[in-house]
């Protein structure tokens, strides 16, 4: 009896330090469906490796077999994105090397979503459209099209999709701006299309409602009456379809010129604990935040300034505004990253002659145009800028 007890205790016991391993069938049944395979050639090593991630890691860390082969995978996740980001957070701290994102319904891998920055800078004397690989820290021109200038670049939250305006020829004549033969493009799973043609107008401009619901602005003059503008919008579901084609038609003298719309950005955070605060007195403005729950004050900025944009990251209790200083001569910009939890202004950025930035998971990600034009790639959550893209002509994150 004794031997038996003693038999099914030394079971327990190995069988509780058998690696974690999940087949095809049961990997299937988990509602995230993208997971971090890693690649690795030396075979031998998988086990070390296996139990050095997992004793690093709070993700769940197991194994998937299929035909004999034995791979090791981390985590399960809601899209490519999100399981890119977590990818690389290990890989940034040596914790993981080579790999690659898994779709489980299919078991194929697909495109890391996180991985590449898309960015706007010059080839061929044209503004074009790059990605940078934040693992191999490499610029790679995506599009190029004698005729297309990039005007701006717009995202989906997941970074999936980038859709972008292109003329020909833009700027200002006689105090109103002009676009020649301006187009709107595409980009989605390596492939850029034409999604439509506008022609010679005013102005274009575009922004994401949400990642479903994608606005884009045509102004243009109406040819039958020259006091009169025309505004033509288009929405665009996910799959880059039309859903709706309207056109406002605005007379100079008694309506002025329309004004650009843009998504509105949020003064109160999405969790409602926090909201910007400004006090104006003659030509200077108080910025703070104000913690709703206590009424207490986190000054940011008091200056002759104006708000351009604000972001809150509620998940990390970090809010990150851009501000444009206003000169004689020049404009200067400024970018300010508040620890919400801490109470204090954690980082201020110039960036010079843009207030452009993106948020990218847990990086900042924004223009420095000063001397030169770069784009500065921040760790909020490290507190450290990380990396850095450049290139021959400058780049800039949304235009150039």
């Amino acid at each position: 009896m004794t031997k038996i007890i003693l038999t099914v205790g030394i079971l327990i016991i190995i069988c509780s330090c058998k690696p974690e391993k999940i087949n095809k069938q049961e990997e299937k049944t988990n509602l995230y469906n993208f997971t971090i395979q890693l690649v690795v050639k030396e075979k031998k090593n998988l086990d070390s490796l296996f139990n050095s991630i997992k004793s690093s890691v709070k993700d769940s860390v197991y194994f998937y077999e299929l035909n004999d082969t034995r791979k090791i995978r981390i985590g399960f996740f809601e899209n490519s994105f999100i399981a890119g980001q977590k990818a690389f957070s290990l890989f940034n701290v040596n914790i993981i090397k080579k790999y690659e994102i898994i779709d489980i319904s299919n078991q194929k891998p697909v495109r890391d979503n996180f991985r590449k920055i898309y960015f706007a800078a010059i080839e061929n004397e044209r503004r074009s459209l790059f990605e940078y690989d934040l693992l191999l820290q490499e610029n790679n021109l995506i599009w190029n099209k004698w005729g297309n200038d990039v005007i701006k670049l717009q995202r989906s939250s997941d970074n999936s999709i980038i859709n972008f305006s292109t003329s020909l020829s833009f700027g200002r004549r006689a105090g109103f701006p002009y676009v020649l033969d301006v187009k709107l493009y595409s980009f989605k799973n390596s492939n850029v299309k034409l999604l439509k043609r506008y022609g010679d107008g005013l102005q274009t401009y575009s922004f994401w409602e949400s990642d479903s619901v994608f606005h884009n602005y045509y102004t243009y003059l109406d040819t039958l009456n020259s006091s009169s503008v025309l505004k033509q919008r288009n929405i665009f579901n996910s799959n880059m379809e039309l859903t709706a084609d309207t056109t406002e038609k605005f007379d100079l003298l008694e309506d002025g010129f329309p004004l650009v719309i843009k998504k509105p950005f949020e003064l109160v955070s999405k969790n409602r604990n926090y909201k910007i605060d400004a006090v104006a007195k003659n030509n200077i403005i108080d910025y703070s935040i104000i913690d709703i729950r206590d009424n207490i004050p986190i000054p940011i900025a008091k200056d002759s300034l104006k708000l351009m944009n604000v972001e809150w990251i509620s998940q990390n209790n970090f809010c990150v505004i851009s501000f444009t200083y206003y000169h004689t001569e020049d404009s200067s910009s400024k970018l300010f990253i508040v620890n919400l939890e801490e109470k204090k202004v954690q980082n201020i950025f110039t960036q010079g002659l843009s207030a452009d930035f993106i948020l990218h998971g847990n990086l900042v990600i924004f223009d420095e145009w000063i001397d030169d034009k770069k784009i500065i790639i921040f760790d909020y959550v490290k507190n450290a800028v990380i990396d850095m893209i450049e290139t021959k002509y400058g780049c800039g994150i949304n235009r150039i």
